[in-house]
């Protein structure tokens, strides 16, 4: 498992193992001249005096020694703290930061020696994408071997190692590798750029079938599910608030025509569904009471007469009123 960068507020420093000692040792020099101890780490700056006393000038010598100290022990700090847990173990127990850097360069810097300068060679020669993982992985890798043989004898130029990655890219970078091997002129920083790009587009494009199911369900396709299509024969509303023709399986009532439930637990088919005729009770429906029918009932006869009556005077006619009413009785 990759350890976490070491953070300072001055900036990241990758941790240092047996692969990346020249990106290390660039990142963590960056912040230690940021602090101004450099110097004390390459040995440039010695330790000053320290006088007793209180004289003013003895006062101002300890003030030169300990800031000299603050700053030799925060680069003794940075430089253990940005090592990785298994290199460590070679300079937890050095507390001086000029000799914590001479081990880490002899122990880690493997192209200070004529063996681990073909070492890292072979490596770089060996070197292959790895399915899955993201192309800027393998370039790390590759770019870290080359920045450790500069300026060595096997030092790798720009144009074996663009020749080097596109022998080693798999086939789906093929239309990619044909443009770039007619474009000598562009950097190398151009070059992995190009590569990069193609892997991105090749990721949003490596599942066209489903894509295409995405952009059909979408769009309202066939059994789309998704509000938002065009209407299609999806069971939900598409653009300008159509409906596709399918109905769902799920929560459809084809009695009250809605989704709030299933046909088989409508309660509205169940309430208005007729009662069989032996189960009828002899009750009005006009006056609530049992024993006649509304046809029958004879608060609804004087209700009738009342209103016939009425009608009637309007008009001039009470004989007829009268013969209206003797019939009713």
């Amino acid at each position: 498992m990759t350890e976490k960068p070491y953070k300072h507020a001055l900036g990241v420093i990758e941790r240092l193992d047996t692969t990346n000692y020249v990106t290390w040792k660039r990142q963590c020099r960056r912040i230690l001249k940021g602090i101004r101890a450099w110097t004390i780490v390459v040995g440039e700056e010695q330790e000053p005096n320290n006088p007793v006393g209180f004289a003013a000038e003895a006062i101002a010598e300890r003030d030169v020694y300990n800031d000299y100290m603050r700053r030799r022990a925060q680069a003794a700090a940075i430089i253990c703290g940005s090592c990785s847990n298994a290199v460590q173990v070679y300079v937890e127990e050095i507390n001086d930061p000029a000799e914590i850097w001479t081990v880490l360069a002899a122990r880690m810097d493997a192209a200070g020696t004529a063996v681990g300068r073909m070492t890292l060679l072979r490596k770089f020669h060996a070197l292959r994408p790895i399915a899955g993982q993201p192309i800027n992985t393998y370039f790390s890798q590759v770019l870290e071997i080359q920045n450790q043989l500069v300026g060595s004898a096997e030092a790798i130029s720009d144009s074996s190692f663009k020749t080097r990655i596109l022998i080693s890219l798999p086939s789906m970078f093929d239309t990619t590798v044909e443009i770039l091997q007619f474009r000598a002129e562009i950097t190398l920083q151009e070059f992995l750029d190009a590569l990069r790009e193609c892997e991105s587009n090749n990721s949003m494009t490596a599942t066209p079938e489903a894509v295409s199911e995405a952009l059909h369900t979408q769009q309202g396709g066939r059994g789309g599910n998704l509000r938002g299509g065009r209407g299609g024969r999806g069971a939900y509303h598409g653009r300008g608030n159509y409906r596709g023709n399918e109905r769902s399986e799920k929560n459809w009532c084809d009695w009250c025509k809605t989704r709030a439930h299933t046909t088989a637990n409508c309660w509205g088919k169940e309430k208005n569904r007729k009662r069989p005729q032996d189960q009828r009770s002899n009750e009005c429906y006009h006056c609530g009471e049992e024993g006649h029918t509304r046809k029958d009932c004879p608060i609804r006869r004087k209700g009738n007469a009342l209103r016939n009556s009425r009608s009637v005077q309007g008009h001039g006619g009470n004989q007829r009123v009268q013969d209206i009413t003797s019939n009713q009785q």
